[in-house]
């Protein structure tokens, strides 16, 4: 009898004849809400299982890349040239020459027209004497070298100055 007046429900539900009592008893007849409930569970589960895969997928990339920076960082600290421990070469030893005021300079008129230059004639590498020039060193050990690159501290830069100036 079930199955006669769900067939019969489902003929008039076609046609377009069905009343809301009709209606309400066909959708308890079908299981319309217990089989809408299953469905919308079921794809609750998979909406959540793919956005745990999609997050754990992100994080599991995001730990690679952050340990592949970790281990591709620069290993050893770099040297700073003041921190060096090597002997000085033969420029930095020559002696300071004291700096001339404008005062203790003799000021010579300038000409309205300097002579023009002309071009030096090139010298056969025969013809020019070898001659060594060696560095005066008036620098003792203990004299302290200042030398530095764009990695130096300026406070320790200014100390250095001042205590190569006052020595």
């Amino acid at each position: 009898m079930k199955n006669e007046s769900l067939q019969q429900l489902l003929a008039k539900y076609q046609e377009g004849n069905l009343s809301p009592e009709e209606l309400a008893q066909l959708n308890r007849l079908s299981y319309k809400d217990e089989t809408i409930a299953a469905a919308e569970h079921q794809a609750r589960g998979i909406v959540r299982r793919r956005t745990f895969r999609t997050v754990g997928l992100a994080m599991a990339g995001a730990a690679v890349l952050g340990a592949g920076v970790w281990l591709l960082r620069p290993q050893g600290e770099s040297v700073l040239v003041a921190e060096r421990h090597e002997a000085p070469t033969a420029v930095e030893q020559q002696p300071v020459q004291p700096v001339e005021t404008i005062a203790d300079q003799q000021l010579a008129p300038v000409p309205k027209a300097a002579p023009r230059r002309q071009a030096a004639k090139p010298v056969p590498a025969e013809a020019v004497p070898e001659t060594v020039v060696t560095p005066v060193n008036e620098a003792t050990d203990d004299a302290p070298v200042v030398m530095c690159n764009n990695q130096c501290d300026a406070d320790s830069v200014i100390s250095d100055i001042w205590k190569f100036l006052t020595a």
